[in-house]
């Protein structure tokens, strides 16, 4: 015991050294206990947060709050759900752990936010720690849940980043266990470890999160630099097939008219008839690289992609090794879509014809689906060809659809490019899932249609079509490629026509400008330097708005203006064509009632 006068020195000692106001000793004493308790209360803090600096993800972070939680509560179990801000949506259990952490994990992986559970509606509302201290009886909690996972104890504590719900931190008791009610001091420090918890959680998902803004950061500039370089090799195919266009169409032309000069059974004419047959394949391989380009003729309509895929497989029989198997499925819905029924054969047969190498000799199949799927509310078209071939490893899924890599001895490199050209210009997309030795899945996606709409008439004129278009008059022919104006000079001066020479636009323009009313037809290149064909055929319009104009190009004419496209005084004749394909697109011009 204290005596009087002890008890009186020692408030003249505090008074001095406080500065205060005279304070009971036991007043003191409070202080100085409750000064110790938050300086434990603090230590402990430090160590706990020291603690989850360790933590790299929920996992960890869950058991050291089980740790923590059974250390300073006695409470063996414990768990962190997802906490929305709208208060409809559902809680989702992010990680449980301890002695019924797998059961929460498998009975009650989400609770709903709008429920009878009036618990839950005060956890969102408190700033505090709720506390439930028999389960079975508190008329908060969810007698279903309770029943199931037999709670007893339950303590959770919501988780805020200043005004932001992060999530909710849980403990309690279950089943045999019984109850276990906390201390005020173990609520204290319950609360208190929110705080630590809320930045180590927070730090975990912005981890994860920048993570996957890298991830995606990677895969978005990979798929960038993989589009840049399938645009600069298109490019490259689309110039390269332009010109070959040019050259060939001087082949093909000058092996005509030279074949127009001997007879039949000249040995001269089937060399002649060969050259021609050459220049045709490589013909072929020029509409290819148009068709990997995307500057291809495209004649869409309504077309039916089972169809396509049936008649394929009966065309394609013969050349499909004996050992290959080819089958067909179909989910039985509309497979239509907007599409160019030639290139959609092409596409096929390209795919089937890639599968069906790519087992070679050996026994295998190639298996063909066509089905109908909704993405984001779009209907798609989807059409899958498997097969089990060789499989390709990462690098040749790289380069696939480059133009000329092949893998195959005698491969040109085209089929697939192609393919690649005709899913690009139709909007579609495709996908290829493929390891070494287990075959390949090609999957292209296309957007669907149920208008059965009739095909756009084609511009280019038939063989033979109004042959009786009388003959004569002056043409331009306006071209950059020397051999094809004196192939069109031959050929039209051979039916009767005077024909005039321009190597480029500009030349072409000042002719036509000092006589406008001297042509009764323009030959024009759609594909030039400096000026261009449009830009050509736009001054001639501006002068003559009745003189008939022969377009000529290696590419399509898709991407024509609007007004050119619509002229009913203008056709198209793709290039490469042969000298009666000219001297028929003249006369069917001429014979338009001009």
């Amino acid at each position: 015991m204290i005596d009087g006068e002890t008890e009186r020195s020692f408030r003249i000692l505090f008074v001095s050294a406080m500065g205060q106001e005279d304070v009971p000793y036991r007043e003191l004493q409070r202080r100085l206990a409750a000064l110790e308790h938050r300086e434990a209360l603090g230590q402990r803090l430090l160590l706990w947060s020291r603690k989850l600096l360790d933590c790299d993800d929920e996992r960890s972070l869950m058991h050291a709050v089980v740790e923590e939680v059974e250390a300073s509560l006695g409470f063996t179990s414990a768990w962190l759900y997802s906490l929305p801000g709208d208060a409809t949506d559902q809680w989702r259990l992010l990680m449980a752990a301890g002695s019924a952490g797998e059961r929460v994990m498998r009975e009650v992986p989400v609770l709903a936010g709008e429920t009878s559970d009036m618990m839950l509606q005060e956890i969102r509302k408190s700033e505090r720690p709720v506390l439930v201290v028999d389960a079975r009886t508190d008329p908060r909690t969810d007698k279903r849940i309770v029943e199931t996972m037999q709670n007893r104890t339950i303590l959770n504590m919501s988780l805020r980043l200043m005004d932001q719900y992060l999530g909710v931190l849980g403990a309690g008791t279950f089943g045999e266990e019984g109850g276990r009610v906390p201390t005020p001091e173990q609520l204290e420090y319950f609360e208190a470890m929110a705080g630590p918890l809320v930045v180590a959680l927070g730090r975990i998902q912005f981890a994860r999160e920048r993570a996957r803004n890298e991830a995606e950061k990677a895969e978005l500039q990979r798929r960038f630099l993989e589009a840049q370089k399938s645009e600069s090799l298109a490019l490259m195919a689309g110039g390269v097939a332009h010109d070959f266009n040019n050259l060939l169409t001087g082949v093909l032309g000058n092996a005509a008219l030279a074949r127009e000069q001997v007879g039949e059974t000249d040995e001269i004419a089937t060399l002649l008839a060969a050259i021609e047959t050459s220049a045709s394949r490589a013909a072929d391989l020029a509409q290819q690289m148009l068709t990997y380009s995307g500057r291809a003729e495209s004649e869409r309509q309504s077309c039916d992609l089972e169809a396509v895929v049936r008649e394929m497989r009966s065309l394609l029989g013969a050349s499909i090794p004996k050992g290959v198997r080819l089958e067909i499925e179909s989910a039985g819905d509309s497979h239509f879509v907007h599409a160019d029924p030639t290139q959609m054969r092409q596409m096929v047969m390209n795919l089937i014809t890639n599968g069906a190498q790519a087992i070679g000799d050996a026994p295998g199949e190639v298996r063909v689906r066509v089905a109908r799927e909704v993405s984001e509310g779009n209907e798609l078209v989807v059409l899958e060809v498997r097969d089990t071939g060789c499989g390709m490893d990462e690098a040749t899924r790289e380069r696939l659809f480059d133009p000329f890599f092949t893998t195959k001895e005698d491969g040109r490199g085209l089929g697939l490019a192609a393919v690649l050209g005709i899913v690009r210009s139709h909007g579609g997309r495709i996908t290829i899932e493929s390891e070494l030795g287990r075959g390949s899945l090609f999957k292209v996606t296309l957007h669907a249609t149920e208008a059965r709409t009739p095909a756009r008439p084609s511009r280019a004129p038939s063989p033979g079509a109004n042959a009786s278009a009388e003959a004569g008059g002056r043409v331009l022919v306006i071209d950059d490629e020397e051999a094809v104006r004196s192939l069109a000079r031959r050929k039209l001066e051979r039916v009767g026509f005077e024909v005039e020479e321009a190597a480029d636009g500009a030349a072409g323009l000042a002719l036509f400008e000092s006589r406008p009313r001297d042509f009764r037809l323009v030959v024009l290149d759609l594909t030039m330097p400096e000026v261009n064909g449009v830009e050509v055929y736009e001054r001639i319009r501006a002068i003559a708005q009745e003189v008939p104009i022969l377009l000529s190009s290696g590419f399509s004419d898709r991407h024509l203006p609007a007004a050119l496209a619509a002229d009913p005084k203008v056709r198209m004749l793709p290039k490469p064509y042969r000298p009666t394909d000219l001297a028929d697109a003249v006369s069917s011009l001429l014979g338009t009632g001009t």
